[in-house]
């Protein structure tokens, strides 16, 4: 064990009186005593004991309260001369200062760690202790730049609207903090996956999101100058497939009057022979826009009529608005029952021949209303309901517009249909509807979407 340069110091009146007791023995005096100014026994701690050995060897026992902090506490040491003695102090002062001189670095290189690039901490981080890597891993900005969370999904839970909030974060932007922070990144591995994991959702928005700028730069090719900021969508549904031939109904009551003067057919999916347009396809944009055209306020609470004729309903489809009242009537010589699912307010009410019913829906409807007759069940009829007037549906040719919508916003538009219900997963060639039959366009000007395909295998 090495001696320090403190003991080293306080031996120093030890060494004077090993030296002359020899020469004090030989004369037969009293031993020399050590310095006035050195200090007492309490003050010095004692003298040392010292021991002589046969052969001229000397042992010198330190007193136990002497003793240096356990860390640089040495043994005792036997020497065979004061030569030794002496030399292994020089050797222990020697070894001393170059131990400081080799961790002096070490301890002004730690705070560097801190503040240094990469390149130049690396020898820093090696020598410096593992526990003072922990702030930097705390401080990583990495672990604060999570915007996974921040996310608003929809309230129908809609996957293609979940993506929105990933596609409107920029992964690049969010993880430049981490590649700056060095040191986090190279005392902790484990913080290095964070970005890459939280940068998931992006990579998992859906085809609906990341095809929005296309559908925009589409929009705006195939546009003409808006009029005032309004524009009109338009589009052809065409069943792409053999039309398939009406299947006639199974009548059952009142077969005195029902199906006499013609034959009643399933209407659940309509194709015109012609040019395979596809009629009843409701289209609707799905929330409120920002604006409303001023034309709609004319007939924003005008009656619309739904009548029971022919032991069957018409409209097959109605479009309402939550202002609008619905006179349901009867035609018919027989009684009929309007059975109106609505999620808010609905009916089941016996309509007698010749007479009519007053009604009005209460709350927007996400998808179309089923309205049933119980006393002929092959009766079926929807309302399309919304709290604004941007709905239609398509005529007999398969054709529709949505006129006079607001520009310049983005709007999404809904298809669907009684048989097939989302109109769904088609590529128009410039835009996509997603598998739940929605659009999400942002108009310019007016845009025709055109002949709009629809497989046939959607209505199976």
């Amino acid at each position: 064990m090495h001696v320090t340069f403190a003991r080293t110091v306080r031996a120093i009146p030890f060494l004077l009186v090993l030296l002359l007791l020899p020469l004090g023995l030989g004369c037969g005096g009293d031993p020399p005593q050590p310095p006035a100014d050195a200090g007492g026994d309490e003050e010095m701690g004692g003298p040392p004991a010292i021991e002589f050995r046969e052969g001229g060897s000397t042992t010198i026992d330190v007193p136990a309260e002497e003793a240096v902090p356990a860390e640089e506490a040495a043994p005792t040491e036997e020497y065979d001369s004061a030569e030794e003695y002496d030399q292994a102090e020089e050797d222990a002062t020697a070894e001393e200062d170059a131990t400081a001189e080799e961790d002096a670095p070490a301890e002004e290189s730690a705070p560097a760690e801190e503040s240094a690039p990469a390149e130049e901490s690396a020898p820093a981080e090696e020598s410096a202790p593992a526990e003072e890597s922990a702030p930097a891993e705390e401080s990583s900005p990495a672990e604060e730049s999570s915007p996974a969370e921040e996310a608003d999904p929809d309230e129908e839970a809609d996957p293609d609207e979940e993506a929105g909030p990933a596609e409107e974060a920029d992964p690049a932007e969010k993880a430049a903090p981490a590649e700056e922070a060095a040191p986090a990144e190279e005392a902790a591995p484990d913080e290095e996956a964070a970005p890459a994991e939280e940068a998931a959702p992006a990579e998992e928005a859906a085809p609906d999101e990341e095809a929005a700028p296309a559908e925009e730069a589409a929009s705006a090719e195939a546009a003409t100058e808006s009029d005032d900021g309004w524009a009109n969508l338009s589009g052809t549904f065409v069943f792409d497939g053999d039309v398939p031939e009406p299947t006639p109904l199974e009548v059952n009551k009142d077969t005195h009057f029902c199906g006499v003067d013609h034959v009643l057919v399933d209407e659940s999916l309509v194709v015109n022979f012609g040019n395979q347009g596809i009629a009843n396809i409701a289209v609707y944009v799905r929330k409120n826009p920002s604006s409303i055209h001023p034309s709609f306020a004319e007939t924003s609470a005008s009656q619309v009529t739904f009548d029971n004729t022919g032991c069957r309903f018409e409209p097959r489809m109605q479009v309402v608005r939550t202002s609008q009242t619905v006179v349901i009537g009867n035609k018919d010589p027989v009684g009929h029952n309007t059975n109106v699912s609505a999620s808010v307010g609905p009916i089941n009410q016996t309509i007698a021949s010749g007479s009519t019913l007053d009604y009005q829906f209460q709350a927007h409807e996400r998808i179309p209303v089923t309205v049933k007759c119980n006393i002929h069940p092959w009766m079926t009829a929807h309302f399309v309901v919304t709290d604004h007037p941007y709905a239609t549906k398509t005529d007999v040719d398969g054709k529709f517009v949505l006129k006079n919508l607001p520009t310049g916003e983005e709007i999404e538009i809904q298809f669907w249909q009684e048989r097939s219900g989302y109109v769904r997963n088609i590529d128009t060639g410039s835009h996509q509807i997603s598998k739940k039959g929605r659009l999400k366009i942002t108009l310019n000007g007016d845009v025709d979407l055109g002949e709009i395909q629809v497989p046939s295998a959607l209505f199976d």
